[in-house]
């Protein structure tokens, strides 16, 4: 799965997907919005008749040219990293759901987007996507998403670049624990959780210390 993000508000045309960040206003308008005239009546409908209000959580989806899934945050002065990262998980569930290989994602001109924002996305995004799935029968085949655009993002390339690898690497990591705390025990031994562990932190600074029973014991465990 490749994260990027672009100036532009424009979606690629390689996107079957787009998703579209929206904060609760009283008067809310999506007049601006990156797509075609028919998606963009469509949207105006769906507002106009409060099918959608942008609540935190709230989420439409609009088949059609372009495919479009509202995602409500609720309002603009109560935004967190953490809505972010809710949002983007409740994306990437959506987005699997709905079989998309390429999205986009945009945000209405009310949503300020900082770079940690962009770290919680790409974390709740990965995270998002968690199955366990280790021991069915009939093992799920779907291939993840390939691309997800951040469009009309407006902060240094290099700050960006470095919050997504991030958030992708903190999102990696939460579902290896996931995958360690759902294994059954007769298939995950404290030797093999062992040997995850090495194998997980083998490259890096971390450093791992193993005691046996009579230590154990000795610290009360």
């Amino acid at each position: 799965m490749k994260l990027t993000v672009q100036t532009k508000s424009d979606a690629p045309k390689i996107c079957d997907f787009h998703v579209l960040l929206i904060c609760q206003t009283k008067k809310l308008t999506l007049k601006d919005t990156p797509y075609d005239k028919e998606t963009k009546n469509i949207i105006d409908s769906v507002i106009d008749k409060k099918v959608f209000t942008a609540k935190k959580g709230e989420t439409k989806t609009l088949y059609g040219k372009q495919s479009v899934i509202l995602v409500g945050l609720g309002e603009a002065k109560k935004l967190t990293p953490d809505t972010f990262r809710q949002s983007m998980g409740t994306v990437s569930r959506l987005l699997k759901s709905n079989k998309s290989k390429n999205a986009s994602v945009n945000t209405d001109e009310s949503v300020k987007i900082t770079t940690r924002d962009i770290q919680a996305m790409a974390e709740g995004f990965e995270m998002g996507h968690y199955s366990f799935t280790a021991h069915l029968t009939k093992k799920q085949t779907q291939e993840p998403i390939t691309n997800l655009i951040f469009c009309g993002i407006k902060l240094d390339q290099k700050d960006q670049s470095s919050a997504l690898d991030k958030g992708l690497a903190i999102g990696k990591s939460v579902n290896i624990a996931r995958d360690l705390a759902n294994a059954p025990a007769n298939y995950l031994t404290p030797t093999d959780f062992v040997s995850k562990a090495k194998k997980h932190f083998g490259k890096s600074d971390v450093e791992i210390e193993i005691i046996d029973q009579k230590q154990a014991e000795k610290a009360g465990m």
